[in-house]
Parts: structure tokens; sequence; C-alpha cells
């Protein structure tokens, strides 16, 4: 169980939380002190325990296809006329830039194998993005990338889908 304090301020500062870890019939009180700040409408910076974290610009840029932290998804021809749910989905790394797998043994950098993007959903919210997030984020995708390179892609169970399930940050 966890009891948080509401923020202090405007900015958002919370100074501390108490939980209770129970171990058996026994329960022992744990005090953790935090000093977070954050004012993320006038900053793009986060200051956690002291140190300035440089957060990251997560906007979505739809005319120039970037999309940050963001699963994608595009109609296919035909197939989604008939069936509205099918479709073709990617991923998008840090930097907006989208991998998906386009068949047997292909990874697309860039473009989606059916057109531009229709749907998006960004995995991440403002605070999230640091630097480190978006190593991390970074490196999952080309493990994922990696994977897939290697596969024979089949349009029932091994495909694009299964290529976005298999990252996980």
């Amino acid at each position: 169980m966890l009891e948080r304090r509401p923020l202090n301020s405007p900015s958002g500062s919370m100074s501390k939380s108490t939980s209770i870890q129970t171990e058996g019939n026994s329960e022992t009180l744990v005090d953790v002190d935090v000093d977070v700040d954050v004012d993320l409408e006038t900053s793009n910076k986060i200051r956690v325990e002291g140190e300035n974290v440089k957060l990251l610009d997560i906007r979505v840029n739809t005319k120039n296809d970037r999309y940050p932290f963001c699963i994608v998804w595009t109609p296919i021809p035909g197939i989604t006329t008939l069936l509205p749910f099918v479709g073709h989905m990617g991923i998008a790394d840090s930097r907006g830039v989208i991998y998906d797998f386009a068949g047997p043994y292909t990874i697309m950098e860039d473009e989606l194998s059916f057109g531009r993007t229709s749907r998006y959903i960004q995995c991440v919210s403002k605070n999230q993005a640091t630097e480190d997030f978006a190593k991390d984020w970074d490196q999952a995708i080309e493990i994922s990338n990696r994977v897939y390179a290697t596969r024979m892609h089949n349009l029932c169970w091994d495909n694009c889908h299964s290529h976005v399930k298999c990252f996980e940050p």
C-alpha cells in the first residue's frame, strides 16, 4: 500500500511518500524522501534529487512523418476496406523514425510498407522522455529489428504486429 501526498506547489514539488511493506504478519513503515520539481509548461527540464535531467521534445510531426515513442498504424489497401480492424503496424524510435517488419527478412526504416501513418499512439508522457529512457527505447527497437530481420514473414502469426510486440524497453 502506498500513500502519496498531493503536490505542494504549482511547479509540482513532492517532498515525501510513505509506504507500508508487509513481510509475513509484520508490517514495516518505510519513509522515502523524494525531491522533484517539474514545471513542464515553462521548461523542458526536470530536477530530481539535485540533478537536472533534460526532457526530450516528443511532439509528433505528421507533416514530416516523425512519431517519437509511438506505435503507428496504416490501412492495407483492399483488406482494410473489407476488415477495418486489419492494418499494418510499425514502431518509432525516440527521434520519430518508423521501423516496420515489411516482409521476409525485411525491416523498413523511415516509411511504412503500405503508405503514411494514419493512426498512432504515443507510449510515453512528457516527464518520462529523458535521454536515458530514449537510449533504452532505441536499444529495444534495435534488438527487435535484429530479431525480425532474420525471420520469414507470415500473414497470420509472425508479422508486423509480432515485430512491435517483440519490443520491450
